[in-house]
């Protein structure tokens, strides 16, 4: 099992922990880590990029002022790839579980003397043994991986974690969210992701479901703070509101969005993010720990085609009764007003063909 801590030094280190809880499981994101950070034997074994299958586990590491720095178990993932790049390393994970009945004292209890050298301190820094960000233990923490039924409850209770122990946050609270599910807006259970990616069909409306959460209650939050969705290609279309307003303590938000028929693949990414007041009048918002998902909409060729014929075929043939109705008919002339009709088919069903 490896273990990624992310450190509560920075604000964008609490963001990626944000990130990491909200994500769908089979989704990808990616953590950045100096060489010197890395367990050496680890750091060695993957000077290369390499593709590989670990296992590992996303903890915060807090310093709370006065108090013993303290080890918040958030998120197991799978790493698929280390890249080294420069002095640093890359690692891309696949969100797995959420983590249940597992805290710091029984995380430390569970690692062996050698492993607990190698946990940073508040004094520690990377030139020493001490002070190591990502490394590996031997117990594979199995029996802490929360099933499906124990997602949200699991979820919660580590954003609980994360605020009480570990003083997330805490001078300026901020909400937490974790997608539920993407889902066809004509019913069926939510999608799983592919590769990374969620793979939809073109011409077809989508749900996106996402959960927020805060620990401390709705009083404790801006009523300014807010959740919003956007597109990073002009042709995946919402037709819901893009923001929500995030003025209680939970709640269930849902985007609903499509493309127009496609007759090639199209590839997009939804943006989340939250909006967070920036100023003391709450005026100004800035967008945070914000998450991309991957998706890929497949054409329909043989649909398309149908549709085009339709078209064609329910525009060319007035026109053509009426020629020969009118006794300037010919099959020269109907052809010419079918391909005629045939163009107008292909723009109908392909208007993105139009951009070209």
């Amino acid at each position: 099992m490896l273990v990624l801590l992310s450190s509560s030094a920075r604000r964008r280190y609490n963001d990626d922990i944000v990130r990491a809880l909200a994500h769908p499981a089979g989704t990808e994101f990616r953590f950045r880590y100096g060489e010197n950070y890395l367990e050496q034997d680890l750091a060695a074994r993957y000077e290369r990029t390499r593709a590989v299958n670990l296992a590992g586990l996303i903890c915060h590491w807090a310093t709370p002022e006065g108090a013993t720095s303290l080890l918040a178990p958030c998120r197991f993932v799978t790493v698929t790839r280390i890249q080294k790049v420069g002095s640093s390393y890359v690692f891309t994970l696949r969100v797995a579980e959420f983590v249940k009945d597992l805290d710091d004292a029984k995380l430390r209890g569970l690692m062996t003397e050698g492993e607990l050298a190698l946990l940073p301190t508040a004094k520690s820094d990377a030139s020493s043994r001490a002070g190591r960000l990502v490394f590996e233990i031997s117990d594979a923490l199995t029996p802490f991986r929360a099933a499906t039924s124990e997602a949200m409850t699991a979820f919660e209770n580590t954003t609980k974690a994360l605020r009480q122990e570990a003083k997330f946050e805490d001078s300026k609270p901020i909400a937490f969210f974790s997608v539920q599910g993407l889902s066809p807006a004509t019913g069926g259970p939510p999608l799983e992701p592919q590769g990374g990616r969620f793979e939809l069909e073109s011409g077809r409306r989508y749900f996106l479901d996402i959960y927020s959460y805060s620990p401390e209650g709705e009083n404790n939050l801006s009523d300014a703070m807010t959740l919003s969705a956007s597109a990073d290609d002009s042709d995946l279309k919402f037709s819901s509101e893009t923001v929500a307003k995030l003025d209680s303590r939970y709640d269930l938000i849902r985007f609903a969005f499509s493309t127009e028929q496609q007759l090639f693949e199209l590839s997009a990414g939804l943006r989340l993010a939250l909006g967070v007041p920036k100023t003391a009048d709450e005026k100004d918002l800035e967008q945070r720990c914000d998450i991309m998902l991957d998706l890929r909409f497949r054409g329909s060729l043989r649909l398309a085609a149908a549709r085009v014929a339709m078209i064609a075929i329910g525009t060319a043939t007035p026109a053509v009764i009426g020629a020969y109705a009118a006794g300037k008919g010919s099959l020269g002339l109907a052809s010419v007003m079918f391909i005629a009709a045939l163009f107008t088919g292909v723009a109908t069903v392909f208007p993105a063909l139009k951009k070209a």
